[in-house]
């Protein structure tokens, strides 16, 4: 248990160090070019930071990259997992006798399957990650913020809650978050439905 926890974290540490690298790496070449990567092109011009040094070390960038992809597919399955068992366990009891390996092995069909049908869904990479960014990442934010506040009622000895003030502005939070989600997802929703 403790070796996956530890290669789930040098799998996060590496993709950050990638991705700042190739954050400075941009701005620094790219932009200057006005390079930008389009359709499914994502990673060609990328290769430039390196091949611009030594025509070989396109290897180290192709490596660099597989590395970086992998961390994330095996660091994000696993995160899924964890968060999924740590955030519903506390809402059912039900779901608390439930062994770990099943929570996992269902968050992993559902990650899995619906990874692959955006995948076959969409033909421009960007689309991939729009229903996902619409969805898990803006409108289940706010709805997270609810939650926050009705668990630190709900299970958190009075001395430990959270003051008056954190409950606004987690409140204030959540609603802005939601709000936003729902117009984007309208916005969305909208603009397939044309």
């Amino acid at each position: 248990h403790s070796q996956r926890l530890t290669l789930l974290l040098a799998c996060f540490i590496w993709e950050i160090w990638v991705t700042t690298c190739f954050l400075l790496l941009g701005a620094a070449v790219l932009h200057p070019e006005h390079r930008v990567p389009d359709g499914r092109e994502l990673l060609t011009h990328q290769a430039t930071f390196l091949t611009r040094l030594h025509p070989s070390l396109l290897y180290v960038y192709q490596v660099g990259i597989f590395m970086a992809f992998w961390g994330t597919i095996y660091g994000a399955y696993e995160l899924y997992c964890r968060t999924t068992y740590e955030c519903l366990a506390p809402l059912s009891a039900r779901f608390r006798a439930l062994p770990y390996a099943r929570v996992r092995l269902g968050v992993l069909v559902y990650t899995g399957v619906g990874g692959l049908v955006l995948l076959w869904s969409f033909q421009n990479p960007v689309e991939w990650v729009k229903p996902a960014a619409l969805v898990g990442g803006v409108l289940t934010c706010g709805l997270w913020c609810f939650a926050m506040i009705w668990t630190d009622r709900r299970f958190l000895p009075a001395s430990l809650q959270m003051g008056k003030l954190l409950i606004l502005a987690t409140g204030v939070s959540g609603a802005v978050l939601t709000i936003l989600g729902l117009k984007g997802l309208w916005d969305y929703i909208g603009a397939l439905v044309k």
